[in-house]
């Protein structure tokens, strides 16, 4: 995800690379859906889906 916040800034997409590094720290500091590297049990598929449900 961070990669493709980094692509957008660069592209001059401030908003979006904004509201998708928003809901990626509101999923980090839930902890309700992290993968197994940071301490969860979700894997890449559910943090995905949680941050996806994080941007709505």
């Amino acid at each position: 995800m961070l990669p493709g916040v980094m692509m957008l800034k660069h592209l001059g997409e401030m908003e979006a690379a904004g509201r998708i590094m928003a809901a990626v720290i509101k999923v980090l500091e839930e902890k309700k859906a992290l993968t197994y590297d940071l301490g969860g049990s979700a894997g890449t598929s559910g943090m995905a889906d949680a941050i996806i449900e994080a941007m709505e």
